[in-house]
């Protein structure tokens, strides 16, 4: 986080822990059977592209991965 000292971003620990959700079911799939965690890492972030975009919210569009030129 930029800090100097680790009590400083111990601080906001509590924030990441006590705002934690499930991990979606299509980003843990893209994950499997992947062992070296950089890899891992990368799957699971091009596995967010099957995941439809703002699933917390109701009426929320799925997200394509394409970007608009508006």
């Amino acid at each position: 986080m930029g800090h100097k000292r680790i009590e400083e971003t111990m601080l906001y620990v509590h924030v990441a822990t006590d705002h934690t959700r499930e991990v979606p079911q299509v980003i843990r799939e893209a994950a499997r059977g992947v062992e070296d965690s950089d890899a891992r890492i990368i799957a699971m972030l091009g596995g967010r592209l099957r995941v439809p975009f703002g699933t917390q919210s109701q009426g929320s569009k799925p997200e394509t991965g394409e970007v608009s030129a508006s």
